[in-house]
């Protein structure tokens, strides 16, 4: 006999929030290559199996967080009549969700978002009672040099040459490379070398990009989504000042989860001084 939770395994795939969803890979306009309606079909399945029912939560995740052109009343019905009975199930009446906290700070959370900063040897434990789903995130922030790849993103950053001259332009190419489903809202930061300032500040608005913020140190790219795929991105310089310099890494990561980012490695960059004998001989000519 077939089992079809068998079947349905090699089709299942984690994006970038941990949701679960079901793709075969096609992409069509009929209803068999939509992959809300696959997924939906693959909740029904997996719920009801014992070794793939773990993966209940994080498909009523997906379900519920994922809307490809806004929904229309049939998707969102059907989508709200797929998990709704099972959110209700779980939902253990009107109890609610509630978070205890202990360690640095010691007490009881029943209205969210909570925030807490923690410094080095601090420490909180977090327990939680109800069914609800609840998200939290952990985070640091401190100057990384070399290069992190994630699950999410792979980012790559190129001049045109690693010696630079005074004077010329010289353009700073991004490759973006988005290895999961679910990247929104993403922004990606891209440092300016100190011995260079921007030859021009064009305005780009593209599928992979709806606006740029230009500031003295980096450029800020924002992109409202990015299906899985290769992007490139520029930023036109200008090399000013001679001297040896850091390129710092560029970053990517969600704008709402900056813990789902990436970098690439941060090296030294030359900027010589032109030959006023080949400018003058231009001159001439």
């Amino acid at each position: 006999s077939v089992n079809v939770a068998d079947r349905v395994r090699p089709y299942l795939k984690k994006e970038m929030l941990e949701g679960v969803y079901c793709d075969d890979g096609r992409r069509t306009y009929y209803w068999e290559g939509n992959q809300m309606i696959n997924t939906l079909i693959a909740y029904r399945i997996i719920k009801n199996d014992p070794s793939l029912c773990k993966l209940k939560e994080n498909m009523q995740l997906y379900i519920l967080r994922t809307k490809e052109r806004g929904w229309n009343t049939y998707q969102a019905s059907s989508a709200v009549a797929t998990v709704l009975t099972d959110l209700l199930a779980g939902s253990g009446g009107m109890s609610g969700t509630s978070v205890s906290v202990s360690g640095k700070d010691h007490q009881r959370i029943t209205e969210f978002p909570y925030h807490a900063r923690l410094i080095a040897g601090d420490s909180l434990l977090i327990s939680k009672t109800g069914k609800e789903p609840l998200l939290y995130s952990v985070y640091s922030m401190k100057r990384v040099m070399n290069a992190r790849q994630s699950d999410a993103f792979k980012v790559e950053a190129t001049l045109e040459k690693d010696s630079l001259v005074a004077g010329v332009p010289v353009t700073l190419t991004v490759t973006l490379q988005v290895k999961q489903e679910g990247a929104q809202y993403v922004m990606l930061e891209v440092p300016v070398p100190a011995g260079c300032s921007y030859a021009s500040k064009p305005v780009n608005f593209s599928r992979s990009e709806v606006y740029r913020e230009y500031f003295k140190e980096k450029t800020v790219i924002f992109s409202e989504k990015l299906p899985v795929g290769t992007y490139q991105f520029t930023v036109p310089l200008l090399s000013r000042f001679t001297g040896k310099y850091t390129l710092n890494p560029v970053k990517v990561e969600l704008m709402y989860f900056p813990v789902v980012n990436a970098n690439n490695a941060g090296r030294e960059i030359w900027i010589t001084e032109r030959n006023t004998k080949d400018i003058r001989k231009k001159g001439n000519d």
